[in-house]
């Protein structure tokens, strides 16, 4: 993990990437153009904090490496207000069980065989407080709303 934003360094087809840890998403999304994978079409509807649509492009399905583990997750696709390549959610630190100590700066996916795969389902409809998703379209939140159901 990196100082200041909770960043960590994965490698993407063979590509160093920056992440960002965002405990307060329930996706994880990437950069446009990160991976080469086939995008697919989605109807996710989620919402930054601002309570803004996010404009998705699609979800790819994207094999990464980080910490010496291999991962294969569902990323959703955004241009990001940011120069890291993406971001990693809830959904993924939940998935591989990965945990976190933002005091000392660290990520530990100790309790995960190396070269063990593993595969994130989609997220859950849980509301986040950087990113989320409604049931409802069209629907936005006001900041009390957001408390995960």
């Amino acid at each position: 993990m990196k100082q200041g934003t909770s960043t960590v360094t994965a490698k993407i087809e063979g590509v160093r990437r920056d992440l960002i840890l965002d405990t307060g998403s329930n996706i994880s999304i990437l950069q446009p153009g990160v991976s080469r994978s086939d995008v697919r079409c989605t109807s996710i509807k989620p919402y930054g904090v601002t309570g803004e649509t996010l404009e998705i492009r699609g979800q790819q399905t994207v094999s990464l490496k980080l910490d010496g583990h291999e991962f294969k997750h569902p990323f959703y696709i955004c241009s990001l207000p940011t120069n890291a390549d993406g971001l990693i959610g809830l959904d993924f630190i939940r998935k591989t069980g990965a945990n976190l100590d933002i005091g000392k700066g660290k990520i530990s996916l100790a309790g995960i065989s190396k070269g063990q795969k593993l595969v994130s389902s989609s997220p859950s409809r849980q509301a986040a407080l950087t990113v989320f998703t409604l049931e409802k379209e069209g629907h936005s939140p006001s900041p009390r709303q957001q408390v995960a159901k």
